[in-house]
């Protein structure tokens, strides 16, 4: 982790206004779990370092090539942009369910679509053990869109 110190006067004698703040860096595993929340034990893991009650959260906080557990619970749809190498997957053979749509474009296709997960500019992500829920599948809705990217679904 890093500490930011900031103030009024940080270097002088106003001691009453420095403001001391731990910002973390990103961790190479995280833990996703919708009963986890600020202040609670959340299995032993740092809220907002490694512990989140959503998968979007877990993703946007894991370094390129981490892990991202997620245990069985039901989910928002997420996003994987720019990013390489992630293993999202389902903990200790829990299911989560991620549930819903969104509307993303499709550029190949120049038209809008809906999808439960995009990824989008990214390579080498694996999602596993996941049910997705929400996108009626006829027409131009697909469940994970991989677009400008590699990976693949286990199911």
């Amino acid at each position: 982790s890093t500490t930011a110190i900031s103030g009024d006067d940080v270097l002088g004698t106003d001691n009453n206004s420095i403001q001391v703040k731990t910002q973390y860096l990103a961790a190479p595993e995280v833990w996703v779990d919708d009963d986890y929340y600020n202040g609670g034990y959340n299995d032993g893991h740092i809220w907002g370092y490694d512990a989140f009650d959503d998968i979007q959260n877990g993703i946007d906080n894991v370094t390129d090539n981490g892990v991202v557990h997620v245990k069985a619970g039901v989910y928002s749809v997420f996003n994987i942009i720019d990013r390489n190498d992630l293993l999202i997957e389902g903990f200790n053979g829990a299911v989560p369910i991620s549930r819903g749509h969104q509307i993303v474009w499709d550029m190949a296709a120049a038209q809008y679509i809906r999808v439960i997960i995009l990824i989008n500019n990214s390579k080498d992500i694996i999602i596993t053990g996941f049910e997705f829920q929400g996108v009626d599948l006829s027409g131009r809705s697909v469940g994970v869109f991989f677009q400008l990217s590699s990976g693949f679904l286990v199911s």
